[in-house]
């Protein structure tokens, strides 16, 4: 079988527990098997469906030839149950890591860049001209409204 072509593809990557510590660990984790392109500010925003801490989010970039498969629930799993991830029925629990794959080469994998101010604010530091595809919006845009309702905090960039 052939594997399939390198292509971009964006991360977000989020905790709310020793935030800082494990997204920087998790990066740390992901340059040693993956090119790491472009990165957002990192962002602090309010849990959504529970009263745990605030979460930190980050999106990346990264280049890759896995598919994605292997890359979902093969090496990101690996990485979030590495630095103490657990998963439970309560898809709203506070986690040490949190790695969601967001676009996929030209695929959108994970439609929250489009609903939550968490997603969309950091991938729209990426690819601002991405366009919703039924009210061509662009994530920009989005984001921007996003914030307007959101509680958000900018921290900057500089990993």
């Amino acid at each position: 079988m052939i594997p399939p072509s390198s292509r971009k593809v964006i991360l977000l990557i989020g905790s709310n527990i020793e935030p800082f510590r494990n997204i920087l660990l998790a990066i740390e984790e992901l340059k040693t098997n993956f090119s790491i392109d472009s990165y957002s500010s990192i962002w602090e925003t309010k849990p959504i469906g529970s009263d745990g801490n605030n979460f930190l989010n980050l999106a990346l970039t990264i280049t890759t030839d896995l598919d994605y498969g292997t890359l979902k629930f093969g090496s990101l799993r690996d990485i979030e149950s590495k630095f103490g991830r657990v998963r439970t029925p309560d898809k709203f629990a506070s986690r040490t890591l949190d790695i969601d794959v967001i676009l996929d080469g030209d695929i959108i994998r994970d439609e929250n860049i489009w609903k939550y101010v968490f997603a969309a604010v950091p991938v729209a530091e990426l690819v601002p001209n991405l366009t919703h595809p039924v009210t061509h919006q662009t994530l920009a845009d989005i984001a921007r409204d996003l914030t307007k309702t959101s509680w958000i905090i900018k921290y900057p960039a500089g990993i």
